[in-house]
């Protein structure tokens, strides 16, 4: 399918369940995905022109979420990122936000509560995540 909305949404987590998962919810939206099992891969394929957003699982198997926000900024690339976390731990949500990411998202998702977070950070934003603006 071609996407009429340009920019990504880089979805890096280990379960392959949940890359699948929420790249056909976003497949729905008319939205470009691209998925990575882990944070290495995704640092490849990554410099400062890539745009969109980036879901970041906050365990990786080769780097922690926030060592790959780390490394993206230190390449030039200031894309938001949503931190995903299966974490009851404050104290990491309370981190991560302080190192400059947009916002924590706890698993299992919600997706609207996923839709309307993508919705407000994305530039510009995806025209079928209209309904989700807030």
């Amino acid at each position: 399918m071609q996407t009429s909305y340009q920019n990504a949404v880089y979805i890096l987590d280990p379960d392959e369940a949940i890359r699948d998962g929420v790249r056909v919810l976003l497949d729905s939206f008319d939205i470009k995905v691209l998925t990575y099992a882990n944070g290495r891969a995704f640092l490849q394929d990554a410099d400062s022109a890539i745009h969109g957003c980036a879901l970041i699982e906050s365990q990786l198997p080769d780097l922690d979420g926030l060592t790959l926000l780390s490394r993206l900024r230190e390449m030039g690339n200031n894309m938001p990122v949503l931190l995903l976390t299966s974490s009851p731990d404050e104290g990491l949500a309370r981190h991560a936000l302080e190192s400059g990411v947009a916002s924590v998202i706890r698993k299992p998702m919600d997706s609207e509560h996923l839709l309307r977070k993508l919705a407000s950070i994305l530039q510009p934003p995806p025209p079928g995540l209209a309904a989700f603006r807030t």
